[in-house]
């Protein structure tokens, strides 16, 4: 996980959660445990972290919205926030902006 080392304040942005945009269909075809509703795109993105040696857990998944999600595991198009620390007393709030937008 990322810990801070100084005290951050409130509403701080301390980074930007990057990574694969997905629909909620695209997130269960690829995640529900189920190969159901694959497409050739699939086939060839799990093909590629394979030989790249990168999971495919969704572990780094985000749900931004019913029909937006941020999938953080490819460390080739994610950021260092994917390794912020999740908790059952969070304190950070994902704040939802336009690429580009502070």
């Amino acid at each position: 996980g990322a810990f801070a080392t100084r005290p951050i304040g409130a509403h701080a942005t301390v980074g930007d959660y990057t990574g694969e945009l997905l629909s909620a269909a695209r997130h269960k075809a690829r995640y529900g445990g189920e190969r159901e509703g694959w497409s050739d795109e699939d086939e060839a993105w799990l093909a590629s972290r394979r030989a790249r040696g990168v999971s495919a857990t969704g572990d780094y998944v985000v749900r931004v919205h019913d029909d937006l999600f941020v999938d953080a595991e490819d460390p080739a198009v994610s950021s260092w926030c994917r390794f912020v620390n999740h908790d059952a007393r969070p304190n950070l709030a994902l704040k939802v902006l336009p690429k580009g937008v502070d």
